[in-house]
């Protein structure tokens, strides 16, 4: 069979899609689950792109079978399988991944070579995660754990608490341990069971915790980069680092994303052999290029040369490497694009364009054209932002007084696009949504505090830019928005006339209301 011999079906009596084969549910590839899903969109991509698979087949579970590419279907099947606690050394993955970030490849240099590369990625990375933490100096915190353990146990972890326990008390002993004391103690391990601590140097070459071959660091690079490792790097238990605000911020901006997102990252986190959490996760969340991802991954996963033109991991042919790497992160950045049913929704409502239910705003308190054309000044003139604020206004008085709807700030009409509202928040809000949304709550408290139950504003994600919704429920009283002059005060009814609020004289508004 082919892609075009599959179908999707609305489940009965259910807000769920099935992808099927005649009359056959589709199941997921690494379980006995049906491949379903609310959002129809999602169903659709899977199976356009099992076209470039060719010929397939299901097998007794109803499996599909297709030959050995990295495929939708796979990525679909794959999510809770790649949360599996085997493959964490028996944590939960929120477990494992808390503690997960000091050991990082992409945050430390391999050799004195390809150090661009992994710097172009870091740049991302910094930007991504000082946004969320909102000071770039946790980055640089980050990066001296992540030095700290390269230094000192190959970025590896010691897997046992007792381990931790030891390091700890010593890392607590004195703000200016850092290594001297930490070079005590050197981790060897025989087997699962047989870890011991030894004090002795450590060597230059160390050996690679992914398989039974050896790093060789020079002596040059090793030599060139020791004061790095002894001014800068810190050593920190896993267990403590836990509860550190970069792992827990760092989480939330995974735990934040969406199913597709998600499984995305995930695939190519073990795609790089664990090497790596933050290079994916800065590629599907942080706006990383995937040129600056791919060659980032391939150093860090050990395809370029040290300075004595050893292959540091991988053997083989860099371009074949690179194209199956090109290949996969293409898959999980468009497997990413798919949205939420609820973005599904949304962006399904702005392809209608406006009605009387529903009106588009570019910003709430900025002068978008005036920002355009570089007229700052203007933009952050109180005046000013208060013309553009009382357009929004109308519009809630007008759904107030009709049958209620909703409307979209961060959506231009004229071409309909979700343009967000960064800008906005960036330009006149100190960059803050907190401090945006306070400000739009308190202008609807302040104009209508007898409807306040009936007008709620939120802040929701579409296809990587935020936009606000507000949702106005019909009142059962006229509201009149007040329109403030040079010398006077004048109460204004507003109505939703197809795609417009217009505001009715006393005569129409006698008329309107007698109608009624």
């Amino acid at each position: 069979m082919q892609s075009s011999d599959l179908t999707i079906k609305k489940v009965k009596g259910k807000d769920l899609y099935h992808l099927r084969y005649q009359d056959i549910n589709i199941v997921c590839f690494h379980s006995d689950e049906v491949i379903e899903h609310p959002n129809k969109e999602l169903l659709e991509f899977i199976r356009d792109d099992l076209f470039k698979c060719g010929e397939f087949s299901l097998n007794s579970r109803n499996q599909i079978e297709h030959k050995k590419v990295n495929s939708a279907y796979i990525l679909f099947s794959s999510l809770k399988s790649l949360q599996n606690e085997e493959l964490y050394e028996g944590k939960t993955f929120r477990e494992f991944i808390k503690s997960y970030y000091i050991f990082d490849w992409i945050l430390v240099n391999q050799s004195n070579k390809n150090i661009e590369e992994l710097k172009n990625a870091r740049d991302y990375i910094k930007k991504m995660i000082s946004k969320e933490l909102k000071k770039e100096k946790y980055f640089e915190e980050l990066r001296n754990y992540a030095l700290g353990r390269l230094y000192f146990s190959d970025l590896r972890s010691f897997y046992y608490e007792e381990m931790e326990d030891i390091f700890n008390a010593i890392y607590n002993e004195s703000d200016s341990i850092k290594f001297r004391k930490n070079r005590i103690y050197f981790r060897t391990k025989q087997d699962d069971n047989n870890i011991e601590s030894n004090e002795v140097e450590v060597p230059s070459v160390i050996e690679n915790s992914k398989s039974n071959s050896k790093i060789h660091f020079s002596e040059s690079y090793y030599l060139n980069n020791i004061s790095d490792f002894l001014e800068n790097g810190i050593f920190t238990s896993e267990n403590e680092f836990c509860q550190n605000e970069i792992s827990q911020k760092i989480t939330k901006i995974y735990e934040d994303s969406t199913e597709p997102e998600k499984i995305a990252i995930l695939t190519l986190f073990h795609y790089s052999d664990k090497e790596s959490f933050l290079l994916p996760l800065a590629f599907i969340r942080g706006g990383l290029n995937k040129n600056i991802f791919l060659n980032a991954l391939l150093v860090i996963r050990g395809n370029h040369f040290n300075q004595e033109n050893r292959l540091l991991y991988k053997e083989g042919l860099r371009y074949e490497l690179y194209q199956e790497a090109n290949e996969l992160a293409t898959l999980c950045k468009n497997f990413a694009l798919i949205g939420t049913k609820e973005q599904k929704e949304i962006w399904e409502k702005v392809q209608m364009e406006e009605n009387v239910y529903l009106e588009f705003k570019e910003t709430f308190s900025m002068d978008a054209k005036k920002y355009r054309e570089g007229d700052l000044d203007t933009v952050r003139k109180k005046s000013q932002r208060q013309i553009i604020e009382s357009n929004t206004l109308k519009a809630i008085c007008a759904l107030l007084n009709t049958e209620g709807g909703e409307i979209y700030i961060g959506v231009a009409d004229k071409p309909v696009e979700i343009v967000g509202i960064k800008n906005e928040v960036d330009f006149l809000f100190n960059s803050s949504n907190d401090e945006y949304l306070l400000h739009l709550k308190g202008f609807i408290k302040k104009n209508f505090s007898d409807q306040i139950k009936l007008i709620r504003p939120r802040l929701v994600e579409v296809f990587k830019k935020e936009i606000i919704i507000i949702k106005v429920k019909k009142s059962k009283k006229p509201v009149f928005f007040l329109k403030t002059g040079e010398n006077k005060k004048e109460k204004i009814f507003y109505i939703r006339n197809g795609p417009s609020s217009d505001n009715l004289d006393i005569e129409a508004f006698y008329n309107y209301i007698s109608q009624k």
